[in-house]
């Protein structure tokens, strides 16, 4: 019986300490021998959280703090007071993951250069994926491009619910304007995960790739991200119909009206007489124009399509 009692007074590891592991079993020394990218997400988040708990080393905090939120994708889209929350999550290591979590984020969306080359929807895609996949709130967002398909900026317009009554093609356009951008690429994500676009989706898309063509801007493809996938509008050919009654067969007043009313050609330049003047200042001055112009395409677009 004395010897029981002495026994039970001892402090009880429910599993090993890390440093009894071998030490080809241990996530530094792996990462050191093998690289960061062999090891497990939980071996990384592991090295992160640097120590564990009383009777839970490291590792097996850290497979369960992955459990619990589902994986990664879950643990990213946690705020700071909800990690702080977790049983064994201080302060210090709350800030540890969720600054490692955004460094990959960031690093996912780089590539070599510093303006990044779209060729595709894949393309497009890698850009956004890692951020927007996690969001849990549905975010517009729109990339003007170069001539030569290469990123300019991205400016995040819209979060919140996303709907056509929201967006406005004057918003939408007008960075590619200021920036004399002849392209820019739509995305949006859809918390819920699935990225099947939805028919405002497509009614959205068909109002801004016709204001567009009014602008001569064009709308090279609007994504849907969901989770860990994508949906090209333009490869599935979802409000990119090459024919459009509504743009083809406008009344002449409505062509008048926003071609010649508001002073601007189809080059976008502004005319006086008949001399065009092509410097950026005009472009700027008259802006405002050619933005009511494009809500005004939007609005009949809508009502014609």
């Amino acid at each position: 019986m004395g010897a029981f009692s002495c026994l039970s007074i001892l402090p009880v590891r429910l599993t090993p300490a890390i440093r009894d592991f071998p030490s080809g079993e241990r996530p530094r020394e792996r990462l050191q021998s093998y690289g960061a990218g062999h090891l497990s997400n939980s071996e990384l988040l592991a090295i992160l959280l640097r120590t564990g708990l009383e009777g839970e080393n490291v590792l097996v905090m850290a497979s369960r703090l992955l459990s619990e939120f589902g994986g990664l994708s879950g643990l990213s889209r946690i705020t700071f007071d909800e990690m702080c929350d977790l049983r064994g999550i201080s302060t210090a290591k709350a800030c540890q993951i969720l600054a490692g979590i955004e460094l990959g984020k960031r690093v996912a969306a780089l590539t070599s250069d510093d303006r990044v080359d779209i060729t595709s929807p894949a393309d497009l895609a890698k850009l956004f994926m890692a951020e927007m996949s996690s969001l849990d709130r549905e975010h517009f967002r729109v990339a003007t491009l170069s001539t030569r398909n290469q990123v300019l900026g991205i400016e995040d317009l819209y979060s919140g619910s996303v709907n056509a009554a929201l967006i406005r093609p004057a918003e939408v356009f007008a960075t590619a304007i200021r920036r004399n951008a002849p392209q820019i690429a739509i995305v949006h994500n859809h918390p819920s995960g699935d990225p099947t676009p939805s028919a405002e989706d497509v009614a959205i898309t068909k109002t801004l790739v016709e204001a567009g063509k009014l602008l001569d801007i064009e709308v090279v493809d609007h994504l849907v991200i969901g989770q860990g996938k994508f949906v090209s509008m333009r490869e599935k050919k979802l409000g990119f119909s090459q024919h459009h009654i509504g743009h083809f067969f406008w009344p002449m007043w409505c062509w008048l009206g926003l071609l010649g009313g508001f002073g601007w050609s189809r080059r976008g330049c502004w005319r006086r007489g008949a001399k065009p003047y092509r410097s950026a200042c005009f472009r700027f001055v008259f802006a405002k124009e050619r933005f009511d112009a494009v809500d005004l395409a939007g609005k009949r677009i809508k009502h014609n399509g």
